[in-house]
């Protein structure tokens, strides 16, 4: 240490070196988003993004119907398409995985499940929340 006492140039460059090459102006890097568009710029045109759905004739051809060889597709109950299934009485036999333990009762007997969801699949009522006691 008794060397960079006597010079003081050498203390100044080796403490400012490091500090000045670590300043360096990289420009922007690959996490910076990307420059904003100028206040002239307007979205290229596209189509009609409403759907045909929505509208009985198309407006480009308002003389020709949305479907031209199904006359009949607006009529509910047409042959060709039957009526939707009705759906099961119960919730379809899915449960969450959560942990949540009831007490669940059918007739006399007690059972503990991990939710209530997993006891009506199985038939039993909710009877308690938590484990069941013996």
């Amino acid at each position: 240490m008794s060397i960079l006492r006597n010079k003081p140039k050498w203390l100044a460059l080796f403490i400012l070196a490091p500090m000045l090459s670590a300043c360096v102006d990289a420009g922007p890097g690959p996490g910076y988003p990307p420059e904003r568009p100028a206040p002239g710029w307007s979205r290229p045109d596209r189509p009609d993004p409403r759907p045909d759905w929505d509208r009985p004739s198309r407006p480009d051809r308002p003389d020709r119907p949305s479907r031209p060889d199904r006359p009949d597709w607006d009529r509910p109950s047409r042959p060709d398409r039957p009526g939707r299934p009705d759906r099961p009485e119960n919730g379809g036999g899915m449960c969450t995985r959560e942990y949540r333990p009831v007490c669940g009762q059918r007739g006399g007997r007690l059972q503990t499940f991990p939710n209530a969801c997993e006891a009506r699949n199985a038939g039993f009522g909710a009877v308690s929340p938590g484990e069941c006691r013996r």
